[in-house]
């Protein structure tokens, strides 16, 4: 059975009956800005969007148009580099296709647009020209949204979303009569299609409806129709959730926060839980342990901010935060971010700002930056994209007060600020580029302002800028290559290796080799557990103006919960805090 759409639709385009649904094979529903991927161009700047990417470098194109009964095809093709350029579709829709073309060359020969943008890929042909269709249909000129659906068309066939895009231009764009035969043939079509609401029929019988004036069935088949879509939209946000739960977090995603007198951990079930932050005397139990999250949430991050809260990252990228003070009993997550609005948050860091409020960072999956004013009380946070001039994708923060440090996937660090609306104060300043033999993936950065750096080699630089020429900005403190974490406090920097042994440095900025470096040796009543992640908090200056000791708390691949107490000893003894319960063996019986 084949059926033709309504109105001159007919005279160009046939659908066969039945067709689809086998899933989506097209981009995003996305009536709003121009969305392709992670770039999102509201309406006002899409001009001035195509005009800053054209191709700026060359100037020697060649291209011709040919037509044959209506149809046209523009060809144009560059000398240097050698690169070609295709699009066909009716001829009245020569507009849209000369500035689809502009748009697809300055994409193709601005190649830093896509790598700022964090998509590992130039939008395919389709998506860019589905996407230019939906913002001149949210522009409500149905005309121009016609004619860049017709474009997309050529290039992918059959697909139910440019159908139904298709159908709807045509819906709000004519007018005129409908015969009864025509109408009551698509009713029954409809009645008998397999695919039910999701018919890509559906769209073209609310296209009858209105021509008919029969405007609420119009706007009845329209509601079903887009609820299917929406519906489709949530089965996407499924996938990519489970592959979102696979991917490796951006920066570091730690399990382990102190501050005050809590430490918020994981533990071995996968909970949040909670413990006091307070020296225990060696030779004392354990501390009491609260969870503040069932057992295997598994979150992606915790992170505990003002004494008095804790975020968290779930495993699908959503942010919620906990009031730490309160019990077990009190605890309800509040849900800050939903983690499809931020396309999957991979870290959250935090920082006191000098403004009198608490600065939220978000680090998304696309390696976007956001910030926000968190309101755990009434469980507000309203992202906004913090956007970097010339910087990559972002793939590690590190805030301090009013201050941002990023570091790219090109192993670039970054720096910039943040003033009293939230919004980048300057276009962020280079700090450091990567080696030939290396690059930066993890930066920590001291209370005096060093910069200590990890790099992906293992080795741990330092930066520091004393505004003297003669000194030297960036300098080797550590030339091995197994560090797996770097932790700096009270004047000491603190490298965890990947065999889980701890190493403190004395005089980080300038360390001495020999007599600087001392691998702490750990006393425990059992065997030397691995230590997965550290977490060290300076205590109070001794009397003599001296720092004061440290206390490490200690995360062991099991899970287990370990505090000791820096006195610059190398040896250290460790009280365990909290110890995983064993799995309880197989009871076997016999008949």
């Amino acid at each position: 059975m084949v059926l033709r759409g309504p109105g001159e639709f007919a005279a160009s385009r046939r659908i066969s009956y039945p067709r689809v649904l086998a899933g989506s094979q097209g981009s995003r529903l996305d009536l709003g800005n121009l969305s392709i991927g992670t770039i999102n161009i509201p309406s006002q700047l899409f001009t001035q969007f195509i005009l800053k990417v054209l191709p700026t470098g060359y100037r020697e194109f060649t291209g011709q148009v040919t037509e044959n009964q209506g149809e046209l095809e523009i060809s144009v093709a560059s000398r240097n580099p050698p690169q070609a350029w295709r699009v066909s579709g009716p001829s009245d829709a020569f507009p849209e296709m000369m500035e689809y073309l502009a748009l697809r060359m300055a994409l193709d020969l601005n190649p830093e647009l896509i790598k700022s943008s964090g998509l590992d890929r130039s939008p395919y042909d389709q998506e860019l020209a589905f996407a230019m269709g939906n913002e001149a249909f949210r522009q409500g000129r149905y005309r121009r949204a016609r004619a860049f659906f017709e474009v997309a068309d050529r290039f992918a066939p059959s697909d139910e979303k440019i159908d139904a895009m298709l159908a709807l231009a045509y819906y709000h764009e004519r007018d005129g009569q409908v015969d009864a035969t025509i109408l009551k043939a698509m009713e029954a079509a409809i009645q008998e299609d397999q695919n039910g609401d999701s018919s890509l029929l559906r769209p073209y019988l609310a296209c009858l409806y209105h021509k008919a004036g029969l405007e609420d069935q119009a706007q009845a088949e329209r509601f079903i129709f887009n609820r299917y879509l929406l519906r489709l939209e949530f089965q996407q946000f499924d996938a990519r959730v489970d592959a979102l739960k696979q991917l490796p977090l951006r920066g570091p995603g730690r399990h382990l926060s102190v501050m005050g007198d809590d430490v918020i951990f994981v533990n071995d079930k996968g909970a949040i839980a909670k413990a006091a932050a307070q020296p225990i005397p060696e030779g004392q139990s354990q501390v009491s342990v609260i969870e503040l999250s069932p057992a295997n949430q598994n979150p992606r991050q915790i992170k505990i901010y003002d004494d008095a809260n804790l975020l968290s990252i779930s495993p699908d990228g959503a942010v919620y935060a906990y009031r730490s003070q309160a019990t077990e009993a009190d605890q309800t997550p509040i849900p800050l971010v939903e983690g499809r609005a931020l396309r999957g948050v991979q870290q959250i860091e935090t920082s006191p700002s000098q403004f009198g409020r608490t600065n939220l960072f978000l680090l998304n999956r696309s390696g976007q930056v956001y910030w926000c004013e968190p309101d755990v009380d009434a469980g507000n946070c309203s992202p906004r994209q913090l956007r970097f001039d010339g910087v990559g994708n972002v793939t590690q923060i590190f805030p301090v007060e009013d201050q941002l440090y990023m570091v790219t996937s090109d192993g670039v660090v970054w720096y910039t600020e943040i003033n009293i609306s939230g919004q980048v104060t300057f276009t962020p300043r280079r700090l450091i580029q990567p080696t030939e033999a290396a690059k930066a993936q993890e930066i920590f950065v001291a209370d005096d302002g060093t910069l200590y750096l990890l790099y992906d080699n293992g080795r741990v630089w330092r930066y520091y800028d004393d505004g003297r020429p003669e000194t030297e900005d960036l300098k080797l403190v550590d030339p091995s290559t197994d560090t797996a974490q770097i932790f700096a406090t009270g004047g000491y920097l603190y490298l965890l290796k990947s065999d889980g042994a701890v190493w403190r440095i004395s005089n980080p900025r300038n360390p001495d080799p020999a007599s600087d470096f001392t691998k702490i040796e750990f006393v425990v009543l059992e065997k030397v557990p691995t230590i997965q992640e550290m977490f060290v908090v300076a205590g109070p200056p001794a009397g003599d103006g001296l720092p004061g000791d440290r206390i490490l708390y200690l995360l062991t691949n099991q899970r287990a919960l370990l505090q000791g107490t820096d006195t610059g000893d190398p040896r250290m003894v460790l009280v365990p805090m909290y110890t995983p319960t064993p799995p309880q063996a197989a009871v076997v019986q016999q008949l």
